[in-house]
């Protein structure tokens, strides 16, 4: 199972799901893929993150390049929906603020 989908883009957003695992062998799939949405000028990404069951640093990394990739082209990435689990990796790393949507 791919780790990301686009669910709906328009404009220069696009909404994606991301579920499974993110960890060493997941995290460039969703780099590669939020990178890929930012170049063709989706720089607005909206990420539900509710069917995420494990989240490592590479996974973290994945999310944080790809938020600095967006705001370097005056974009954002915010996770809309969070897992239970991967809203504790957020509050141990302490950069749930900088991620999930207000």
């Amino acid at each position: 199972m791919t780790p990301i989908e686009v669910v709906r883009a328009d404009g220069s957003t696009a909404h994606v799901t991301v579920s499974g695992e993110l960890n060493l062998a997941t995290g460039d799939v969703v780099l590669r893929k939020l990178s890929s949405l930012i170049d063709r000028g989706y720089v607005r990404l909206s990420v539900d993150a509710s069917e995420v069951s494990f989240c490592d640093s590479s996974g973290l990394g994945a999310l944080l390049r790809a938020r600095a990739r967006a705001t370097a082209v005056a974009g954002s990435l915010s996770l809309t929906a969070v897992s239970p689990q991967l809203r504790r990796v957020l509050e141990i790393a302490g950069i749930q603020k900088l991620l999930v949507a207000r």
